[in-house]
């Protein structure tokens, strides 16, 4: 089952976490040096076959979004947030041979403590229905969620988040 929403009420992620990358292509995130950007977080798990089935649709709109010209890339940041459980040691294969199987290369961080997921469900936003994928504004509101997948939203996706990178600062 797919279905977004846009909260009523933003609620707003403001206090500090930490993702630990699982990629070559991802660099540790400290969340303070994220402030006034627009982000796209990602919950998945490499067991789920939706959230596989939405990492190639998830770099082809990452790629348009670079592509596009109008949008401000300094001011975006997309982390995919594995929510596999085991150690980092066990965690960091099975995603790498997931998307090396999918023939994707995309940044894969890990939620160490689950503090960034707690903040969420602090604020009423379940991110254990995966995959679950959350905007959030350069103010760090949730301006929009989306759960499960459906390849047909992928334009919506990027008409909203450009959007938010268009809104002032």
């Amino acid at each position: 089952m797919s279905r977004s929403y846009e909260p009523d009420k933003a609620f707003r992620v403001d206090q500090p976490f930490e993702l630990i990358p699982l990629t070559e292509r991802a660099a540790a995130v400290w969340s303070p040096e994220l402030r006034g950007k627009v982000i796209l977080l990602k919950f998945w798990a490499t067991w789920c076959p939706p959230c596989r089935a939405s990492l190639p649709h998830l770099e082809k709109l990452l790629a348009d979004l670079e592509a596009d010209r109008e949008a401000d890339q300094t001011a975006f940041a997309f982390l995919p947030i594995a929510c596999d459980e085991g150690t980092l040691d066990q965690v960091r294969p099975l995603v790498q041979d997931t998307l090396r199987s999918l023939g994707v290369a995309l940044p894969v961080y890990d939620d160490p403590d689950g503090r960034l997921a707690g903040l969420l469900q602090r604020g009423g936003i379940r991110v254990d229905r995966l995959p679950t994928t959350v905007l959030l504004d350069r103010q760090g509101r949730v301006r929009q969620i989306w759960f499960g997948f459906d390849p047909r939203r992928e334009e919506k996706m990027k008409q909203r988040i450009r959007q938010l990178l268009n809104e002032p600062s």
